[in-house]
């Protein structure tokens, strides 16, 4: 498992028309508050809109061990349907993100990345 400083950037690099899932694990309790959002968008824009938002499924369990403060890990399983892909055209400028969004709506962006596509 890889640690990586918070705002993270993860490029995907993909099949247009193919679904796509990956897990992400962040060990950090501070999430417990917050809502989950996601949403993909084409930077090409000059006021890019969310195109679409890739199905984000949460999973947090607690581990409390013998001496020490509990360590709380939330599993966010990211997936992209077919026809969700088949929108990316190539040669865009694809962006994605995940975001907490706190009790009051303040947002802050946890991770995010450039997508690419290519056809089959």
């Amino acid at each position: 498992m890889a640690v990586i400083q918070i705002p993270a950037d993860l490029p995907i690099e993909l099949v247009q028309g193919d679904e796509l899932s990956f897990a992400l694990q962040f060990n950090d309790d501070r999430e417990d508050d917050y809502t989950w959002q996601s949403g993909v968008y084409n930077a090409s824009l000059v006021n890019p809109t969310n195109v679409f938002s890739p199905a984000l499924e949460i999973d947090v369990e607690t581990d409390t061990p013998e001496e020490g403060d509990p360590v709380t890990t939330t599993t966010v399983i990211v997936s992209f349907t077919e026809t969700q892909t088949q929108l990316l055209t190539p040669r865009q400028n694809w962006r994605w993100f995940i975001r907490w969004v706190a009790p009051g709506g303040v947002t802050r962006t946890i991770i995010s990345g450039q997508i690419s596509s290519r056809a089959p």
